[in-house]
């Protein structure tokens, strides 16, 4: 007899739900503004190459901010978030975004999606604190937010080809995510952290762990004037391609001009996100930023080791660099990343991503990208197995509220015998038309590898009902691979709105068809802003 999936909660998840509870704030402050690339554009949701890593939870704003960072050009909404990545949505009217694009953005405390009342556009974390008529600070400043969801679903799947009995299976994830943060502590600190926890009850408990808790920040920072020093679980913004470490952080510098610095710690482990000593890693880096004239350039340039403590693996070394350039709406991206193979002593292209966008004429943006992967596997005796090259063409137009897009891919696999594919996509968005006041959405895209071929489709429907926001949406996909062709139909709903002025609800279901695969989910989440 099936069991059905325990709901237990574990005394961690309750422990953290507690610790989220009892935060108290004082008063509002705004979050240090980070960069984020579109990755994805499909109708009116924006995929963002950053997700709760960064601090970015469903039901997060992020306000986007122009070139010169302290004017607003338009707002989104987190629809899901993983830990690299996110899907957004327009909270208002449409604004042009291309493909590969950086986006500067400020994450807003307000759940209401309304302007923040305090500080400017892209002030930091650790701005000056609140005073009184007679001067004095009136204690830290706080800001973050809490989300709890509930993601169940049941799923039927079947595949005829491979002569398997169709297998029935339930998921429930009930989730907490905390982010907060607290400037002007005692000595002038500032403390920031971002965490999740779930508990992942399945059919058969196939999914495993079933207690789930991520800390994907836990920073304590100090401003000395022109040096700036963090400890804790940091993220080097110097040195973007290793992700988070257990450790400390220094750089001297101000925001223009030169800079440099070193960071030494542990990198987490991979399984479970916990503290783990068995691979140490320091970096050490240097920058430059220009932002005083129309010409807007950053750069960095970082040399990093990690030194895994087991016999077998040997030490991993690399250079990074990324550069960035802005002149008015022209934007050039660079970022350069170079391996040592231990396996014969050479050094290695493990990343090399171009990007670049441009306005032609009117509202239209013509954006390309070009990228050259070979993942580096620490843990593994050969680290480097393949090789991955797109590159990526298309246009985007912006009028009156609304946008449209097209663009084609072509995606080369050195792996498995995997070629060349080709992907063809367009896309557009119209926030509101006189009929009924609905938004118009679509989404559809081509892609054929060798005879394989893939087709997906998303029309939607939108509509606003005061601060209430409505989405439907109507999913069709087919692949035609030999071995396990299938075609599936999805409809999804999806309703959020608010409850009180910083406090945000969103209900969303989903009803899958098709003959290897039935689906039904139910998604329920509270986000409160403070």
């Amino acid at each position: 007899m099936r069991r059905a999936p325990s709901l237990r909660a574990p005394r961690g998840f309750a422990a953290l739900i507690l610790l989220g509870l009892t935060a108290a704030p004082s008063v509002r402050a705004q979050d240090t503004p980070l960069d984020a690339q579109v990755e994805q554009i499909a109708g009116s949701d924006i995929y963002l190459g950053a997700g709760t890593d960064m601090g970015l939870v469903a039901g997060s704003i992020l306000v986007v901010m122009g070139a010169e960072g302290d004017e607003e050009v338009g707002r989104l909404r987190v629809i899901e978030a993983t830990t690299k990545r996110s899907i957004t949505t327009f909270v208002e009217s449409p604004f042009p975004v291309t493909r590969g694009a950086i986006l500067r953005l400020r994450i807003e405390a307000s759940a209401d999606g309304t302007p923040p009342a305090a500080p400017a556009a892209g002030a930091a974390v650790a701005a000056s604190p609140r005073r009184s008529s007679t001067g004095s600070s009136t204690g830290p400043r706080v800001s973050g937010g809490l989300g709890l969801t509930f993601d169940a679903r049941e799923t039927t799947t079947s595949w005829d080809v491979y002569d398997l009995e169709s297998v029935d299976r339930q998921f429930s994830t009930p989730t907490m995510a905390l982010r907060l943060g607290v400037a002007e502590l005692p000595g002038g600190l500032d403390f920031r952290t971002n965490l999740r926890a779930s508990y992942r009850a399945s059919t058969d408990d196939v999914v495993q762990p079933q207690d789930f808790v991520r800390v994907y920040s836990l920073e304590l920072r100090k401003d000395f004037g022109s040096v700036q020093a963090s400890l804790g679980r940091l993220y080097n913004p110097y040195e973007p391609m290793s992700g988070y470490f257990d450790g400390a952080w220094v750089h001297v510098g101000g925001r223009e001009g030169f800079g440099a610095g070193a960071s030494a710690g542990l990198r987490p482990s991979r399984e479970d996100g916990g503290i783990s000593d068995s691979i140490p890693k320091y970096s050490v880096f240097a920058n430059y930023s220009d932002r005083t004239g129309p010409l807007r350039y950053d750069a960095a340039l970082s040399f990093t080791q990690e030194m895994p403590k087991a016999d077998s693996l040997s030490n991993h070394s690399y250079i990074g660099l990324t550069q960035t350039l802005r002149t008015g709406p022209i934007r050039l991206s660079q970022s350069l990343a170079v391996d040592r193979d231990p396996t014969d002593d050479t050094w290695r292209v493990s990343r090399l991503l171009f990007g670049a966008s441009a306005p032609i004429v009117g509202g239209m943006t013509a954006h390309a990208r070009y990228s050259l992967r070979q993942p580096y596997r620490v843990e593994q005796i050969v680290p480097i197995t393949y090789q991955r090259d797109r590159a990526n063409l298309g246009l985007t137009y912006g009028f009156s509220g609304s946008i449209v897009g097209a663009d084609v891919t072509a995606d080369d696999v050195t792996e498995d015998g995997l070629g060349r594919s080709w992907t063809y996509s367009g896309w557009f968005s119209v926030s509101e038309t006189p009929l009924w006041d609905l938004g118009f959405t679509g989404n559809v895209s081509y892609r054929d590898r060798d005879g394989d071929h893939i087709v997906y489709a998303m029309p939607g429907l939108t509509r606003r009902f005061g601060p209430t926001f409505a989405r439907l949406t109507y999913t069709y996909y087919r692949t035609e691979e030999p071995a396990a062709a299938f075609t599936t139909h999805a409809g999804d709903l999806a309703v959020d709105f608010p409850l009180t002025r910083r406090l945000r609800g969103t209900l969303a279901g989903r009803v899958q068809r098709g003959a290897q695969l039935d689906a039904n989910s139910i998604y329920v989440s509270l986000w409160w802003a403070f």
